[in-house]
């Protein structure tokens, strides 16, 4: 029963540093467009825009909305790359749970904590 007792202790531990991993990733990343861009865009890990740069002249060769259209269409590529490397990074997240539960199977209260894991993800 010890054995038991230190395994899911263990188990729990390291489902906590995994989350603790996963917040300071999630925390920490930023996605950006490419410099060669002619407008280049930052989002934050919350998703925020943070800041939008445009190659210098740009706003001279373009009309308003051609320029609106650009700057949109950049927010929106940006939400993409932003979605795909949260993404990601969730994905390595749930791989580690799933490696760390297997190591706490099967056991009941191991088995609600995996379901319990499995449902957070969905």
């Amino acid at each position: 029963m010890k054995g038991d007792a230190r395994r899911a202790s263990k188990a729990f531990g390291d489902l906590l540093d995994a989350a603790y991993e996963w917040d300071r990733a999630a925390d920490a990343f930023f996605a950006t467009g490419s410099d060669d861009d002619d407008v280049v865009v930052t989002h934050d890990s919350r998703g925020a825009l943070i800041e939008v740069v445009l190659r210098p002249g740009l706003q001279n060769e373009l009309t308003v909305e051609e320029l609106e259209a650009a700057i949109n269409d950049a927010i929106d590529r940006n939400q993409a790359r932003w979605r795909q490397g949260l993404d990601a990074i969730s994905e390595q997240f749930k791989a580690r749970c799933e490696q760390i539960s297997q190591t706490v199977r099967p056991h009941p209260v191991g088995d609600e904590m995996v379901a319990a894991l499995a449902a957070a993800g969905r």
